[in-house]
Formats: C-alpha cells, sequence, structure tokens
C-alpha cells in the first residue's frame, strides 16, 4: 500500500488547532489515516515534541494507547516561507516522502511562495495541494489564484470549502433526487421561497486581522451560503460523476442574481476590538433571484452574521400554501440544519384529533444523534477525498467563479453604504427585517 504525507502549513495557527488536528486525530481512529504521515510545518521553534504536545491538547485523546501509537506519525519541521534557505531544507526533506498532500492553512498572501516552491520537489509518488478560502477577494484575484496554482499543480488542486464535508449537505441532493415526494415539487409552482441562514454567536475571535480585510460577505456569502444555494437550485446533472455534478452547480451559480436589498451590519463592539474604525461588515442579509425557468420569481434569502442571539445554520425551503375545504392551510417547510446539530425536518397540515382548526406538525431526522461517537468530521472527509484524488466535495474554479461575480454585484450594490450598527447578542439590523422572511430571526 502507498505511504502518504500531510503537509500542513501553518501547523501552529487556529485552524489546525480548532479544526484541522482533531480532525486527522478522528480519521485515524477510524481508520482512514492509518498509512499517513503528519508533517507540521510553521515559524515557532516547537520541535516535534512541541509540536505532538499542542496536537494533544487540540485533539484531547480518551485512549492513551492509541494516541501512542498516533503521535509517532507526528513530525514538525520549523520553517520560514519567507526564508529561502529554510525552505530549500524542508523540501530537501520532503523529497524523501511518496506521496505528498499539502494543505495550506495559512494568509493567502503566501500561497505564490510556497506553492511555486513546493512543486519542484521531486517526490516519488503525487503532489496535490488543498487551499483554503477565501480564494482571492474578487473575479479577478480568484482567476489570477487559478492561474497561479494550476501552472504549479495541474488538476490536483482542491479548494476547501468545509460545509461541503457535513452529512447534510452531501445529502441535499440525495434529498432531490432519490425521492419522488420532492422533485415534481421542486420549483416556482410549489416554493415559495428559500432561506439560507448562518448565525453565529460568537465574534472573529483569533481570525480578526484576516477577518476584518475580509467582512462576513467575503467570509461566508461566498463560499458557504451559495454553495448551499447551489445544492437547492441546481438541475440534475448529466451523470453523478464529479465533473458533472460540478457543472451543473455552476450553471446555476451562474444565473443567481443579487437585488437590490441588500443590509450590512456591524456588532457594536467590533471597531473596540480591531483597535481602529472600520466599514468591515460583521452581519450581511440579501434578497436574490435565480433566473431559471424552475425558479422563476422565487426569493432566495441569504444571511450571515457574528455576535447574535444564537448559532445555528439552516436552509428552510417554504412551500406555497394549499387550500383544505374553506381553509386556507399554513405553509409547509422543509428544513435542513447544518449545526448545532445536523437534522432535517419537514413540517405538514394535519388536525388534533376533536379540533377543526390545522396545525403545523413536524417529522423530523435528526441525523447527528444517530451516528456513534466518533462520527466523521468534516475536514477528515476532505482530507480523505483529497488522499484518494476525488474532488466530489470541492468547490470547482467555474464555481468559485460564479460566486465572485455574485459577490462583487452585491459590493457594487452597497458601494459606499456604512453598515449599520447592532447590539451583540441581538438578531442583527432591524432593517434586515423588512427585505426577508425571517421574521422570527432578525430585527
Amino acid at each position: 500500500m502507498d505511504h502518504n504525507t500531510l503537509v500542513l502549513f501553518g501547523a501552529t495557527g487556529d485552524l489546525t488547532q480548532r479544526k484541522l488536528l482533531p480532525a486527522i486525530w478522528s480519521g485515524y481512529m477510524n481508520g482512514r489515516f492509518v498509512n499517513t504521515d503528519i508533517i507540521g510545518i510553521g515559524r515557532k521553534n516547537w520541535g516535534t515534541e512541541g509540536f505532538r504536545s499542542h496536537a494533544r491538547d487540540a485533539c484531547r485523546p480518551s485512549n492513551d494507547a492509541r494516541w501512542s501509537a498516533f503521535e509517532q506519525k507526528l513530525e514538525f519541521f520549523q520553517t520560514d516561507v519567507e526564508d529561502k534557505k529554510s525552505f530549500d531544507a524542508l523540501c530537501h526533506h520532503l523529497e524523501t516522502r511518496q506521496n505528498l498532500l499539502f494543505m495550506l492553512a495559512t494568509l493567502p498572501e503566501l500561497f505564490p511562495k510556497i506553492t511555486e516552491r513546493i512543486a519542484k520537489i521531486k517526490n516519488a509518488g503525487f503532489k496535490r495541494v488543498m487551499i483554503e478560502k477565501p480564494f482571492g477577494h474578487d473575479v479577478k484575484s480568484a482567476k489570477s489564484l487559478h492561474r497561479l496554482l494550476s501552472k504549479h499543480f495541474g488538476d490536483q488542486v482542491y479548494p476547501i470549502d468545509h460545509y461541503l464535508g457535513k452529512s447534510t449537505v452531501r445529502n441535499i441532493m440525495v434529498l432531490r433526487f432519490s425521492n419522488p415526494l420532492f422533485e415534481p415539487v421542486w420549483n416556482h409552482k410549489y416554493i415559495d421561497n428559500v432561506q439560507i441562514i448562518q448565525s453565529e454567536d460568537q465574534g472573529t475571535s483569533r481570525r480578526i486581522e484576516f477577518y476584518d480585510k475580509t467582512g462576513a460577505l467575503q467570509d461566508m456569502v461566498q463560499s458557504h451560503l451559495l454553495q448551499m444555494l447551489a445544492r437547492v437550485a441546481m438541475e440534475p446533472p448529466k451523470t453523478w460523476a464529479p465533473l458533472s455534478v460540478s457543472a451543473a452547480k455552476a450553471n446555476v451559480l451562474k444565473k443567481a442574481r443579487p437585488s437590490e436589498q441588500v443590509v450590512f451590519g456591524q456588532y457594536a463592539g467590533y471597531e473596540s476590538e480591531v483597535g481602529h474604525p472600520t466599514d468591515t461588515e460583521t452581519f450581511v442579509a440579501l434578497k436574490a433571484f435565480v433566473d431559471t425557468p424552475r425558479w422563476k420569481g422565487v426569493p432566495f434569502y441569504l444571511l450571515s452574521g457574528k455576535k447574535l442571539e444564537k448559532r445555528f445554520a439552516e436552509v428552510i425551503i417554504t412551500f406555497k400554501p394549499a387550500h383544505y375545504m374553506d381553509q386556507q392551510t399554513l405553509k409547509d417547510t422543509l428544513t435542513i440544519t447544518l449545526q448545532p446539530d445536523e437534522k432535517f425536518a419537514l413540517s405538514v397540515n394535519l388536525k388534533e384529533i376533536g379540533q377543526t382548526e390545522l396545525k403545523s406538525f413536524k417529522m423530523e431526522y435528526c441525523q447527528s444523534c444517530d451516528v456513534r461517537p466518533n462520527a466523521p468530521q468534516n475536514y477528515e472527509i476532505l482530507f480523505q477525498e483529497a488522499l484518494l484524488g476525488k474532488k466530489t466535495f470541492f468547490a470547482s474554479w467555474k464555481e468559485i467563479e460564479a460566486c465572485w461575480k455574485f459577490v462583487d454585484a452585491v459590493q457594487n450594490k452597497v458601494r459606499g453604504q456604512k453598515p449599520l450598527k447592532y447590539a451583540e447578542g441581538s438578531k442583527g439590523p432591524q432593517t434586515a427585517a423588512s427585505i426577508t422572511e425571517w421574521k422570527d430571526y432578525v430585527g
């Protein structure tokens, strides 16, 4: 069996501690990475023992025997990516390895130097590179990044949107296309609106320097929310091969159009955290349309915000009301919850025994409640897919370009508009409620 090495650039950073190391440990426990070594790359003078100690703190293992075996796979190589001598030493070290998967959990401005140098490594097997969003900061920079990465790695580039590793996200297409209950009514004749919401109760934490250059629109709408829209709104792909599915998603994203209704917000304490006045938005709510025959006139509402009342992420498909005898029915909804739990809930009209009025009753399946304790994590799935050379759960560059065109159009609509202040722990700016169906969520 081939031996793999996962190389983590940014091994001392926040993402690696919170997400990547726990996912790798989970994958090892699930039998996925038993033939994979992990090399952490960073400027800090940790050494391998220091990295292993850091990893233990991040993963909090409950099985000491398994951890003892796992940590033997962990190595740390101190490297300053700005220093040629330091980087050359790393490259020489990696040439002894067979298959190399590079994870660039670094600032995007470091991508050019890193990719140019690691592309020259002469190892025995494959070289693949995974990069974290944002993929540029507009259409032009995204195209430039694509050209750069393609020059050095061809089609062996895996752009990450970690939401695509979530089991509920992977099941949206299964729900639509494998159940005749839904696909015949998945159109403007029966669907009233679609809401895609990502609400966080925390602030920017240790990402504040990065976040202040990015904002909610680029950080969340460009990736997570538009990827959800693509899965809800796409046409059936010609085949279920990754390229065909990606083409169907890209086609519908090209048809997505933001309306004039956009609200930017900023929580009250954000400027104090940053340390200077700034117009960076921590909240965005907007109304969009998808200009295809299937979705004629159906509004898509996208919302993302920090320091809001509660933490959750949902896709809510609201169906148009019907008529039963002399009553207008309540609107049925299909709610796909991504966090904190992963579940599907369908509300339907029924009557209680002895009652005449219709009421809404919910049928629910909690996917995350039924899985085993060591269920695979998002990045665990993505690492495994990249090691296998599969792109099913990765964004394509055509999708990324279409998402940036949408975001650039929003930026043009709000240019010069200052974000509205909102209280921390609230539902966001009250103005947002006037353009959405989210009376329970905003305002």
